[in-house]
């Protein structure tokens, strides 16, 4: 089975403007993520997934200069329509997504999923139904029957086509990774300047080819300011917990 890691990459976020293109130690963000996906054996390749919008073109550019495949369809609006086009380049026989804002994807997390989702032919695999592992670390493997299936009859939503899956568990076949304890209350993803700020400070103090065991480990390096990002019951009072 063919299985594709796709990397949603789009410039125009809101609140923290560019992040796709903000550097950490020396590299734009999402590379940093193409990077580690590309250390995950149960992805057969990566793509960068975009869209013609004018403001992508430093994606593109970049995917060029750095020989990274790239898929680019009409509009950022239309996710679901990019993971069409991603299957038309590809010939996948199911995705697997991951969003520009997730430095610390893991490897060996996205490997479990790819597993779990092959195991008995699944039409979906997820670590975020329930969500146990930090918020960044999420992962999704959409077969290529099913983002066809669901081409065909959204025609609203298509950006976050994932929540008709999550909402109509029925209709899908469904299988979901959990880690070992919850640490769900943790938050290693990027939308906001401190959010960056944390992951720049992690960046510069974890060893190549890291896992998610390496962050959790840096808590007694991290200063006051950053313990939020250990400790679930700190990040709850911290706040701002996204909707994926």
């Amino acid at each position: 089975m063919s299985i594709v890691g796709v990397l949603q990459t789009r410039v125009r976020s809101t609140r923290l403007p560019k992040k796709a293109l903000l550097p950490i130690a020396g590299r734009p963000m999402f590379l940093r993520i193409w990077d580690r996906l590309a250390l995950c054996p149960a992805l057969d390749s990566v793509v960068v997934l975009t869209s013609n919008d004018e403001a992508n073109e430093p994606i593109l550019a970049i995917c060029t200069r750095e020989s990274v495949g790239c898929v680019s369809a009409e509009t950022d609006a239309d996710v679901l329509g990019r993971f069409v086009a991603a299957l038309e380049r590809t010939g996948a026989e199911a995705l697997v997504r991951i969003t520009s804002d997730c430095p610390f994807a893991d490897p060996a997390v996205i490997g479990d999923v790819v597993g779990a989702f092959k195991f008995d032919a699944y039409d979906y695999a997820s670590n975020v139904l329930p969500r146990s592992f930090p918020d960044g670390l999420d992962v999704e493997v959409i077969s290529a029957d099913a983002i066809r299936w669901l081409d065909r009859r959204c025609h609203a939503n298509r950006e976050e086509f994932t929540r008709v899956i999550w909402n109509t568990p029925d209709a899908f076949r469904c299988v979901n990774v959990e880690a070992e304890f919850n640490l769900s209350g943790l938050r290693w993803t990027v939308d906001y300047e401190d959010d960056l700020e944390f992951a720049r400070w992690a960046y510069g103090r974890l060893p190549e080819g890291f896992g998610w065991r390496d962050v959790l480990a840096l808590k007694d390096q991290a200063p006051p300011e950053m313990q939020c990002r250990f400790d679930p019951a700190k990040e709850a009072d911290h706040g701002r917990r996204r909707s994926y």
